[in-house]
């Protein structure tokens, strides 16, 4: 399965548990830009859609998702456990693999933890979007409640 289709299924899942309605809400709930959706949506083969873009859904659905599914499209497509601690490989390196299997596993996981680096700045800049907005709407709350109290 590519991972644009993937990424279609975690759009429904969204859709579904009423986090989002549209592709746009879809695209700011998770932190990527519409235009970006649009183009991963559209295309067929999935050079758009990366593995940080897919993590980053996963995340803000509450990592409901397999990782080792939506990286390796092998096990369970949702997550068992919170920490989700299965292989990310079907084949493991083991003591007698081959030096390819061994850089092949540690290319693999090089690219994971960098995809998941890339989603934690993402939400620390989603977290720091949405304090402003709280503070914000805090605020508000509070020069309303002030405008009732010289009303009454």
């Amino acid at each position: 399965m590519f991972k644009n289709e993937k990424l279609e299924i975690l759009f429904q899942h969204a859709c579904e548990k009423e986090l989002c309605n549209n592709k746009k809400t879809f695209a700011e709930l998770i932190g990527v830009s519409s235009s970006n959706i649009s183009k991963i949506f559209a295309d067929k083969n999935e050079r758009f859609c990366t593995t940080n873009t897919l993590l980053k859904a996963n995340a803000a659905l509450g990592n409901v998702f397999s990782v080792q599914w939506l990286l390796s499209d092998t096990g369970d497509m949702y997550a068992t456990s919170n920490t989700d601690t299965t292989p990310l490989l079907s084949t493991p390196v083991t003591e007698g693999s081959s030096d390819v299997d061994y850089r092949m596993r540690c290319t693999e996981l090089e690219r994971v933890i960098e995809a998941l680096k890339g989603t934690i700045e993402s939400q620390k800049g989603t977290i720091k979007s949405q304090e402003r907005i709280i503070e914000m709407l805090e605020r508000e709350n509070e020069s309303i409640k002030k405008a009732r109290t010289h009303v009454s």
